[in-house]
């Protein structure tokens, strides 16, 4: 079996947006800590909370920090100059037991399905996950024809990586 995918074409913004929303889906206290932070941060900047003035203006500045330093460490990820190569034109193939990557038509990764180990599915998009951090995005438009799409989605039941069995694509024709 051979599925291929068009190219696909990574931003930083859409790789951030993906990153952040899953670092929010994934611990949902850390959002509840947030507003935790803004309520405190609201307290403090009105003397809700009576203190002296350094004690609200360095709480403040600690807790505007606390509440922006995830998102900025982010952003500073995905725009590393380390990165650039995350953002280059790349296109995939997929056996029965492996997972190839192509940057202009020259292979630069392979993986073994048997060490992927978690697929998160989204409405547009897969998220392949090949080491705790490390995730291959796949659009689902990606795919050159919805049989190869189909034969994806098998793939992945095959594999344990997804819950629910396929169900074809219905023809529209």
């Amino acid at each position: 079996m051979d599925i291929r995918t068009n190219y696909i074409l990574l931003t930083p913004y859409k790789l951030y947006k993906i990153i952040l929303r899953e670092h929010y889906q994934t611990r949902p206290w850390f959002v509840l800590l947030n507003v935790a932070v803004l309520v405190l941060y609201y307290m403090v900047s009105t003397n809700l909370i009576e203190s002296l003035f350094w004690v609200r203006a360095v709480g403040s500045s600690l807790l505007l920090g606390l509440l922006f330093y995830t998102p900025i460490q982010y952003w500073r990820t995905v725009t590393l100059s380390d990165n650039r190569a995350l953002y280059l034109p790349r296109k995939y193939n997929f056996s029965d037991t492996k997972i190839f990557s192509y940057v202009r038509d020259q292979l630069v990764g392979e993986n073994e399905w048997e060490t992927t180990l978690k697929v998160e599915t989204r409405k547009d998009f897969y998220l392949l996950y090949v080491t705790a951090t490390k995730f291959l995005f796949l659009p689902k438009k990606a795919f050159v024809t919805e049989e190869e799409h189909d034969q994806f989605r098998s793939l992945l039941w095959e594999w344990h990586l997804v819950n629910k069995e396929p169900t074809p694509a219905k023809n529209n024709g």
